[in-house]
C-alpha cells in the first residue's frame, strides 16, 4: 500500500485537516505534469511528447526520457477502471521495446516541446551533454492516479517484484483551502527500490528500429566540439534517413548513418552549398 498523506493548516497552534478533492479534470494534472516533470520525483527527465500515437491505435499521455536514454511512459487513469489502465501501459510498453531511436527523435522535433530544437541540442540544452550511445535500451511504466484498488496493486506488486517488469505508480492526492490549491504525492513502490528491483531482473538487450537493427546514436551526434574544429563526427545510428542539424555558425550538417555493427562508422560532412 502507498504512504497516505494528509494536510493539516495549522490555526492558533491547532490542527485543521484540510479535505482532500479529485482534481476537476485528469487532463489538467497532465497539464500540471507536463509543466514540470520534476513534481514526479523522478530523475530528471526531457519531454518528448504528449498524446503520442501508437501503432496500436493508443495515445500515450506523456513520453519522456532521462540522461540514459531510458524512455519512460506516464499515463494517466483518466477513469479507466484499475485494471484497463495497467493492461494498457503494458501494451505501451510493448511498443516502447521496438521503438526505433528515429521515431523517438521525429517525434520530439514535431512536438511543441522542441521550440524549434534538434532532439540532440534539446538533449544538451537539458542535460548538459550529448545523448548517451544507446536510445531506449530501457524503459519505464508510470501510472498517475488518485487511488487504485487493492487487487491491483497486487498486479503492479507481482510484475515488478517477481519479474522485474518497470511498472510503478504515482498517487497524487488534491487539497483546496481558502483559494489555495495544492498537490500531494505518494508511490506504490518507493522509486529508488523500484528501479533497483527492475535494473537487477532486465535483461541487456538491443533496442530494434524499422530494419531490427541496433539503435545506437554516438555522443558526437550533437557535433558540438567536431564542428567548431570543422572536422566531420562520426555519428553511428541504426536508421538510415539523414537528418539535419545547424551549428552555432550556421552551418548546415547532413549525417549520413548507420547500424552499430557495420564495419565502419558513417560520417557527417558540412553542406555549405
Amino acid at each position: 500500500m502507498p504512504i497516505e498523506m494528509n494536510l493539516w493548516r495549522i490555526e492558533e497552534n491547532r490542527p485543521r485537516p484540510l479535505v482532500m478533492e479529485g482534481i476537476d479534470e485528469e487532463k489538467r494534472l497532465e497539464s500540471v505534469i507536463a509543466d514540470d516533470l520534476a513534481i514526479l520525483g523522478l530523475r530528471p527527465l526531457m519531454l518528448l511528447g504528449r498524446q503520442v500515437a501508437t501503432e496500436s491505435n493508443g495515445r500515450i499521455d506523456l513520453l519522456a526520457i532521462d540522461d540514459e536514454g531510458t524512455l519512460y511512459i506516464i499515463e494517466l487513469k483518466r477513469g479507466r477502471t484499475p485494471r484497463d489502465v495497467v493492461a494498457q501501459v503494458l501494451d505501451y510498453g510493448a511498443w516502447a521495446r521496438d521503438v526505433s531511436a528515429e521515431r523517438l527523435i521525429r517525434i520530439f522535433e514535431q512536438s511543441q516541446f522542441s521550440n524549434g530544437r534538434t532532439f540532440h541540442a534539446a538533449f544538451a540544452d537539458r542535460f548538459g551533454g550529448p545523448p548517451p550511445a544507446i536510445i531506449n535500451e530501457n524503459h519505464r511504466l508510470v501510472i498517475v492516479a488518485s487511488e487504485m484498488d487493492s487487487s491491483t496493486e497486487r498486479i503492479v506488486d507481482y510484475l515488478l517484484d517477481s519479474y522485474g517488469v518497470p511498472v510503478n505508480v504515482v498517487f497524487f492526492r488534491y487539497f483546496r483551502d481558502a483559494g489555495s490549491e495544492y498537490l500531494g504525492r505518494s508511490w506504490l513502490k518507493e522509486p529508488d527500490a523500484a528501479e533497483a528491483r527492475a535494473r537487477g531482473k532486465e535483461p541487456k538487450r538491443t533496442p530494434k528500429t524499422h530494419a531490427h537493427t541496433a539503435t545506437s546514436v554516438r555522443a558526437a551526434a550533437a557535433g558540438g566540439a567536431s564542428r567548431s574544429s570543422g572536422s566531420s563526427p562520426e555519428l553511428a545510428c541504426s536508421f538510415t534517413t539523414p537528418t539535419t542539424d545547424t551549428s552555432a555558425s550556421g552551418a548546415s550538417w547532413k549525417a549520413q548513418y548507420r547500424s552499430p555493427n557495420s564495419p565502419s562508422p558513417g560520417t557527417a560532412t558540412p553542406d555549405r552549398s
